[in-house]
C-alpha cells in the first residue's frame, strides 16, 4: 500500500486502500477504454457472462460500475480529505487493472501529487468529478445505455460512506461532504455539480436505506435488493 493511506485503512480495510498503486508509466490509461464503447462494451460482455450470466444488460453493467467506483473512490477520497494529499486521478492518468471476469480491482500511477493542506474541495476534487466520474458515467451510457444518473448516484453511495468512515477517524470532512454532496453548483459557477442528487422519500414500511437511484441490482440473478459491494 502506498505508505500515506495505510492510516485510513486499517485491519480488514486494508485490501481497499490497495486499489490504488504507484508503479511506472505504461499500458493504456482508464480514459482509452471509456472513451472506446466497443472495447467497453465487449469488457462488460464478458464481466456479465462470467459473473452474472443471463442478467440483465443495465443492471450487469451498473455492478461493473460499483466496482470501478469502489476501486477508484475508496483510495482517493482518503487521500484528498483524509490526507488532504493530492493525486493524478484524472482518467488520463491512471491505468486500470481487471480481474479475470473483467471486474476493476485497482488503478496505477506514475507519481502521486503534492500535498495541499490548504487548496479547497472544488481544487482537490476536480479533477476526479470532470475528469474520470464524468467521462466514466458518458462511457458505460454509451457502451450499455446504463443511465449517467446511476452512475453518478453510486459515486455519491460511496462518497457518503467514505465520509462516514473518515468522520470516524476524526478527519474533518465536513465541508467536503457539504461542498460535494449538498451544493447544486459547483465552485460557485454556472454549472449545475452533478454530486447533488435529490433525495427520495422512502415508503414508510422500507426495509432499508432508499438511495437517490436505483442501482438496478435487484435485477440480477438471485438477488432482491440493492447492496453496496465492498461490503462483501
Amino acid at each position: 500500500m502506498i505508505p500515506f493511506l495505510a492510516p485510513y485503512f486499517p485491519g480488514q480495510w486494508r485490501s481497499h486502500g490497495e486499489s490504488l498503486r504507484l508503479g511506472p508509466a505504461g499500458g493504456p490509461a482508464a480514459r482509452a477504454l471509456l472513451d472506446d464503447p466497443p472495447g467497453l462494451r465487449q469488457t462488460l460482455e464478458r464481466y456479465r457472462a462470467m459473473q452474472w450470466p443471463g442478467a440483465d444488460a443495465r443492471a450487469a453493467a451498473s455492478a461493473w460500475t460499483l466496482h470501478y467506483l469502489w476501486a477508484l473512490l475508496a483510495p482517493v477520497v482518503a487521500a484528498a480529505s483524509g490526507a488532504r494529499r493530492g493525486v493524478p486521478c484524472s482518467a488520463a492518468a491512471m491505468r486500470l487493472a481487471l480481474d479475470g471476469a473483467g471486474a476493476p480491482v485497482a488503478f496505477t500511477v506514475a507519481e502521486l501529487g503534492p500535498t495541499r493542506p490548504d487548496a479547497d474541495t472544488w481544487e482537490r476534487y476536480a479533477a476526479l468529478v470532470w475528469d474520470h466520474l464524468l467521462p466514466l458515467a458518458d462511457g458505460v451510457h454509451a457502451a450499455s445505455r446504463l443511465p449517467r444518473k446511476v452512475v453518478w448516484a453510486g459515486a455519491v453511495r460511496y462518497l457518503e460512506a467514505l465520509f462516514d468512515a473518515l468522520h470516524g477517524m476524526g478527519c474533518n470532512v465536513a465541508a467536503d461532504r457539504r461542498h460535494l454532496l449538498h451544493t447544486r453548483s459547483w465552485a460557485g459557477e454556472n454549472r449545475a455539480n452533478p454530486l447533488c442528487l435529490p433525495l427520495r422519500t422512502p415508503p414508510a414500511h422500507a426495509p432499508g436505506p432508499v438511495y437517490r437511484e436505483c442501482c438496478l441490482y435487484y435485477l440480477l440473478p438471485g438477488q432482491t435488493q440493492c447492496c453496496l459491494l465492498y461490503t462483501s
